[in-house]
């Protein structure tokens, strides 16, 4: 049972980390509007839903308890008004949007009043929380229900419909697949095997949950550009490295040198500082340059910048004269980037090529002209990461 019980505080101390750390990089990224306030509260509930949960286990205080229904709550809520918000990034232009809010305000009142949802709470085996369902405990949860719900219901219809395509379809698609798996295992876990069944082992897990829906943001994130978010994690990656070896310079430095000088702490300390700000200056930029290529190929896959682009293919034709050089390297910038699975460059002097990989269809072609004769194209397949 202690395994258990250590277990399931440190799962719910990582949610609240992680839930953290988005809500600190989402805050200050560039990205604005009413979608990332409803994804800020949505992390927030997620947050305080696993904090209160951890420190209900630890104090066994029905005071934090109700800040855990509270949470959820919000969660709830902000989920509810995100989804509707999504992807135009505006809420619909009609007063029933806003009927919801009665009964939220219900459910707050209720989670607020002492004795109202539940009468009494013990933690069991330091892992899950037994309480005694109160007289609106039902009340609560059918309106959580109603928040839960009509996102899924709403993605549900969205993702069917025809006009829905491209990134859009797919973001709509990871963000029902998040929703839909966090919601149902919270619901069961923390609202319908109490309330119906007294079942309480498992709700000290729910918010854990909390987890994979963040993994589903984040893999949202990083292939399909939800919330223009890839800047602000790829920075923060980069920079917590950089800290993290610019901190270890300073760390080793200072064990080394004190190993050869014992009394004087103050030339120790400056003699490491100094090693530090050298190591910085020439050592940050190679580092930082070569972070960013590998995170490049998880959060960059689908952006290139034009200039250097044309640059490179004008570099190419500038320094080469024979047909097949100019064909040979023009394909292999290509290839470096835009990582197609198939790139294709025929002109009136070579023969037609075929694509490879069994691809039967390029989705960009373009011609290769001199004034009004087209001597050739250039084709482009499916980028092999998909997009």
């Amino acid at each position: 049972m202690f395994l258990l019980s250590l277990s399931i505080k440190v799962v719910l101390a990582l949610t609240a980390v992680v839930g953290a750390w988005l809500i600190v990089f989402v805050y200050t990224g560039s990205q604005r509007g009413i979608l990332r306030n409803f994804f800020l509260l949505h992390l927030l509930g997620i947050v305080g839903w696993s904090i209160s949960t951890l420190a209900t286990l630890v104090f066994e205080s029905p005071r934090i308890a109700q800040i855990a229904f509270i949470s959820a709550l919000v969660l709830a809520v902000a989920k509810y008004y995100f989804v509707l918000a999504f992807p135009h990034n505006k809420l619909p232009a009609d007063a029933r949007t806003y009927l919801p809010l009665i009964p939220f305000f219900v459910a707050l009142v209720a989670a607020l009043i002492p004795g109202a949802l539940f009468t009494s709470l013990t933690v069991v085996d330091g892992y899950y929380v037994h309480l005694e369902n109160g007289p609106v405990a039902v009340v609560y949860l059918l309106i959580v229900v109603l928040f839960l719900t009509y996102p899924i219901y709403h993605l549900r219809k969205e993702f069917r419909h025809k006009r829905i395509k491209g990134v859009e379809r797919e973001q709509i698609k990871y963000l029902l697949i998040g929703i839909s798996f966090f919601f149902g295992v919270g619901l069961l876990t923390n609202s319908i095997l109490p309330v119906f069944f007294d079942i309480y082992a498992l709700n000290g897990i729910g918010p854990s949950f909390a987890l994979v829906l963040a993994g589903f943001i984040i893999y949202t994130i990083s292939r399909h550009h939800f919330l223009e978010l890839e800047l602000i994690i790829q920075r923060s990656l980069v920079y917590t490295v950089l800290l993290a070896c610019i901190v270890s310079v300073y760390v080793v430095s200072v064990h080394v040198i004190g190993l050869f000088i014992q009394t004087e702490s103050g030339i120790t300390i400056f003699s490491s500082a100094f090693i530090t700000t050298i190591v910085g200056i020439f050592g940050v930029p190679p580092i930082d340059r070569a972070l960013r290529r590998v995170t490049n190929k998880f959060f960059f896959k689908h952006a290139y910048v034009y200039a250097d682009a044309l640059s490179r293919l004008s570099e190419i034709t500038n320094h080469h004269l024979a047909h097949n050089d100019i064909v040979r390297d023009v394909k292999e910038a290509l290839n470096d980037i835009f990582h197609p699975l198939f790139v294709g460059v025929e002109t009136t002097f070579s023969t037609p090529l075929k694509p490879n990989l069994g691809v039967s269809k390029c989705d960009l072609a373009v011609s290769i002209t001199l004034g009004n004769n087209t001597l050739g194209s250039i084709r482009l397949c499916e980028k092999l990461s998909g997009e």
